[in-house]
């Protein structure tokens, strides 16, 4: 546990994440190997002490070898399996079609009950992205990390352009956490009659996001980005600003998700 301890300040957070489990490993058997080999020679005597102490160790060398075999059983380098980001892009698209299924169906005429109840849902499913994607994220680059430390090994190698999806979905998570915060600032403002009119400009472009994340999904063609939408300059701008983005961020997000899963469906591992 010497050799895989940090130095300096770090020693006192835990042991070095580049020797993985196995300093922990190596503490577990040793105090299995004493712990059975002395309590048993409490029970026998203590001319078996010896022969528990080899027979605990010769057990624990097996199943070693055998969780060593069965880890190349099939062949294949798993801790580059894109899987693990793919689930992250993925919550991040059921995410945003959650929140654009949320402003088309809203009522433009809810009372001021029903509003805060719209905010506090919107304010919740921003917490749960954060949270959710979060923990996500850090299994998706444990792994990553893990399958590319026998690097210089050809078979063993990852796809390098892992560890850049994953880097993107990573400044994705703060995107996807920020489009139902925004939502829901514009619940709780005079830009809600705006932004939930029926007829208006809004809800037209959100209903095209609808329809093309509902029936294209997200190994379809592109969204038509409308990168000049803009409410007329007759809106005030601080209400014409936020819609704007929140749209922008939309469109922004769902592109960058169509283009994460292409590019993690065709990563080798």
């Amino acid at each position: 546990t010497f050799i895989s301890t940090e130095r300096g300040f770090g020693a006192r957070i835990a042991l070095s994440s580049s020797y993985s489990y196995g300093p922990i490993y190596f503490v577990v058997t040793q105090a299995n190997v004493i712990y059975t080999a002395f309590g048993l020679a409490q029970a026998f005597g203590p001319e078996v002490r010896n022969e528990i102490a080899l027979n605990r160790m010769f057990a624990n060398l097996v199943g070693i070898a055998v969780a060593i075999l069965l880890a190349v059983v099939p062949p294949g380098n798993y801790g580059g399996d894109p899987g693990h980001t793919r689930k992250i892009n993925s919550f991040h698209w059921q995410s945003v079609q959650t929140v654009v299924d949320f402003l088309v169906s809203c009522d433009p005429t809810s009372g001021e009950a029903e509003v805060a109840n719209h905010i506090q849902t919107l304010n919740s499913l921003s917490n749960k992205i954060l949270q959710k994607s979060t923990n996500m994220q850090g299994l998706a680059v444990d792994f990553e990390k893990d399958a590319a430390r026998l690097h210089n090994l050809p078979y063993l190698q990852v796809d390098p352009k892992l560890k850049g999806e994953i880097a993107k979905v990573t400044r994705d998570i703060y995107v996807a956490r920020f489009i139902p915060h925004l939502a829901a600032k514009i619940m709780g403002s005079e830009s809600r009659m705006l932004l939930l009119d029926k007829n208006g400009l809004v809800q037209q472009r959100l209903d095209e996001i609808r329809l093309n994340t509902l029936y294209d999904g997200i190994a379809g063609k592109a969204l038509d980005n409308n990168d000049t939408f803009h409410l007329p300059s007759s809106v005030s701008s601080d209400t014409r600003d936020d819609i704007d983005l929140l749209l922008l961020c939309i469109q922004w997000l769902v592109t960058e998700m169509k283009d994460h899963d292409k590019t993690l469906q065709a990563i080798k591992y």
